[in-house]
């Protein structure tokens, strides 16, 4: 995000969730939902020596939670035990977004095995060993190009629960960020109070059958 905690961030219509780093100048992750969306955010203790950057929530749908979550990881060196420790007790169905900064064939299959690099090949294993979670982006969308090469790079993933295999994934317009902004189209109904129940019983109306959930670079 690169917003220290001094400065507030405000979105007409929108409840923010954010983490951001303690100290530098850039880093931090946010969750922005829609007032009309029931949502709460959940606490997921740091992992001891970790330079992940996560923040978490659940929403309201038609009949279950889904829990969303953001990361960010700056410098490319996650361990297993590091994405099991964030990943294993997310409540289901899950849908992870995040720039990631791993290289791994399964998602960029034009990468030579040999420029695999150890948090790729971390979060691949997480991924085998995970019961319910899966790659979910096309292999090979490139999010990120080099500015002096413009090599293309797969560096922000969705992952997620099995369920979500046919939903669409693209990448939006270049917006002056160095990544390309990450857009995931899921079908859902929107969660909204019923005046006669209380704040915090959810009433469930249909919307729109697709929706648009973005991770902005």
């Amino acid at each position: 995000m690169w917003l220290p905690p001094h400065i507030s961030l405000t979105l007409p219509r929108y409840t923010i969730i954010r983490r951001d780093r303690p100290q530098g100048r850039s880093g931090g992750v946010l969750l922005a939902f829609r007032n009309s969306l029931i949502h709460t955010q959940l606490t997921l203790p740091q992992w001891q020596g970790s330079s992940m950057e996560v923040v978490a929530a659940q929403v309201g749908l038609q009949s279950d939670w889904l829990t969303v979550v953001a990361c960010y990881n700056p410098a490319g060196n996650a361990t297993q035990q590091e994405y099991d420790h964030y990943f294993s007790t997310l409540p289901q169905p899950v849908l992870i977004m995040g720039d990631f900064n791993t290289h791994h064939q399964r998602w960029n299959p034009s990468l030579l095995l040999r420029n695999h690099n150890p948090t790729g090949t971390a979060l691949f294993q997480t991924l085998l060993d995970s019961p319910h979670l899966s790659f979910l982006s096309p292999p090979g969308l490139a999010t990120y190009l080099h500015p002096h090469t413009g090599a293309p790079s797969v560096l922000d993933l969705f992952l997620g629960d099995s369920t979500f295999q046919s939903s669409q994934f693209s990448t939006g317009s270049y917006m002056g960020s160095d990544h390309l902004p990450l857009l995931a189209t899921l079908p859902h109904t929107c969660p909204r109070p019923h005046p006669g129940l209380g704040s915090k019983k959810p009433y469930l109306i249909p919307m729109s059958p697709h929706s648009n959930l973005t991770k902005q670079f």
